[in-house]
């Protein structure tokens, strides 16, 4: 009998109530390791832990059985004179209880993906009106405009007097520096991880790294320079620095984003940093959307494969608890005339992303109406534009940035950062 990742907890449930059912039972707390076998320590009502015990062998054998390679081998009653009574007491601080499984908790173990599993966000600073407000710019796929969005935003806030700092953290298909300016690039994020990473602490001039850019047509002539961190020089040895980069560790042992994206609040004093997001479920782009920023703007489109992508990533953020991430949706490329075709896809967008949020993000028992505008499902409409289709340099592109969608996300990322708008 096989049995798949899916059904693991579903099948060890089902065979658990067969042999001690609730009650006695009270409590079932999972241990899940790196390669998903599974490890149950069941706790039951005080007095019958001989009774339960002498049913453990049986149990053992039925899920032996029943889950092949994901049993753990091993099932012990969770009493004082336990010998793993210490180490249940030290994982249930991270025990998270398991979705449709009553009295069922879970601490899993991973090789990857923390970043978007865990159910605490950790900006590296708080969301308040004199600290810079972070931006996380995401998408599913690559190509449906998010880089060109986070370039018009950044252009809105500049003109406006506010200064910005954008950070490249598409470390793989850097996006920022070659519409930029890529002859300029000496040295981004990806040297400044890896330098981190190297002396245990995160590089303390930031600023050698940053490029400015202020050019008219971007910000206006009185408006604030942009500034940039890019990615890295792509040459030399720009692949032995990712190859070096373990983005897990920076979940886990050690953060040194948040500690640079601080150095950069210091050396740059930006009002806002633009966070450019690798596409995908990418673990640098779950570090950036899940944990570090304070907004999250996540661009879709109106397809199928676009939104069960989505699903993952608003359920990601309404994980966190006791508030959700903030995030707005944004949908991307939409027909660009108006008329029935455009309406339609509309509709249909807002009543997914409604019916989205409603499951995976909002507060049990809030109601948010669909038609309303203030909600995070409630999308930005980027229309697809011709003449963003292939640009070399954003400077190329100025106009076509001035665009209203473009100037309606930048009104909703002040309105949620707070910010005094000038």
């Amino acid at each position: 009998m096989n049995v798949h990742f899916d059904d693991v907890l579903l099948t060890a449930r089902d065979a658990v109530d067969r042999h001690i059912p609730a009650p006695p039972r009270t409590a079932t707390l999972v241990l899940r390791d790196t390669v998903g076998r599974v490890r149950l320590l069941v706790a039951v009502e005080k007095g019958q832990e001989d009774a339960a015990a002498a049913k453990l062998d049986a149990l053992g054998a039925d899920l032996k059985r029943a889950l092949g390679g994901f049993w753990g081998g091993l099932v012990r009653i969770d009493r004082p004179a336990d010998d793993f009574a210490q180490l249940l007491a030290s994982v249930r601080r991270e025990a998270v209880p398991v979705e449709g499984l009553e009295g069922w908790s879970v601490v899993e173990r991973h090789v990857a993906k923390s970043a978007w599993t865990t159910r605490k966000a950790s900006p590296p600073w708080p969301d308040t009106a004199a600290a810079p407000f972070i931006v996380a710019f995401f998408s599913l796929k690559g190509g449906v405009g998010r880089t060109t969005a986070l370039m018009a935003v950044a252009a809105y806030l500049a003109r406006r007097g506010m200064r910005v700092t954008l950070v490249d953290l598409d470390l793989e298909a850097p996006g920022i520096a070659p519409i930029v300016d890529p002859d300029a690039v000496e040295y981004g994020m990806a040297d400044l991880l890896v330098e981190s990473l190297a002396a245990g602490r995160p590089v303390a001039d930031v600023t050698h790294y940053a490029r400015a850019c202020d050019d008219p047509s971007l910000v206006g002539t009185d408006g604030a320079p942009i500034w940039y961190i890019p990615a890295g020089r792509m040459g030399g040895p720009y692949l032995e620095k990712l190859a070096r980069l373990d983005y897990e560790l920076m979940v886990t042992d050690r953060k040194p984003l948040g500690g640079l994206l601080k150095r950069a609040r210091r050396g740059l004093r930006p009002d806002f940093v633009l966070l450019d997001c690798r596409a995908g479920l990418h673990d640098l782009a779950g570090l950036a959307v899940h944990c570090l920023a304070h907004l999250s703007v996540i661009f879709g489109q109106d397809s199928e494969s676009s939104w069960q992508g989505l699903s993952l990533v608003v359920r990601s953020l309404g994980m966190l608890r006791p508030n959700p991430g903030a995030c707005q949706i944004v949908h991307a490329l939409e027909p660009g005339e108006a008329g029935e075709v455009r309406d339609t896809a509309r509709r249909r967008f807002l009543e997914r992303s409604h019916r989205c949020f409603e499951e995976h993000y909002y507060t049990e028992g809030a109601v948010r109406y669909i038609d309303d505008s203030e909600s995070a499902h409630y999308p930005i409409q980027i229309p697809y534009l011709s003449g963003l289709a292939r640009y070399q340099r954003v400077t190329d592109v100025a106009e076509e940035l001035t665009h209203p969608a473009f100037r309606e996300l930048t009104e909703k990322v002040l309105v949620l950062s707070g910010k005094p708008r000038r």
